[in-house]
């Protein structure tokens, strides 16, 4: 499953041109990832958020 969300969403390659349109946020678990090691997460509570935003993003699009 992490597959499907380890990289940020290509609307054009995926053939789904209104993704921005859709979701506002953008968000993949690579891109999670490298604002943790920029320390752009400052709280649990903001990680949590992103961390959900991925999943919430899918489901909303989907």
């Amino acid at each position: 499953m992490g597959a499907f969300f380890s990289e940020p969403v290509d609307p054009i390659a995926l053939g789904i041109p209104t993704y921005p349109q859709v979701i506002k946020e953008p968000m993949d678990l690579r891109t999670l990832h490298r604002k943790m090691e920029a320390t752009e997460v400052r709280s649990p509570e903001e990680f949590a958020r992103l961390n959900r935003l991925v999943f919430e993003n899918a489901v909303m699009f989907n």
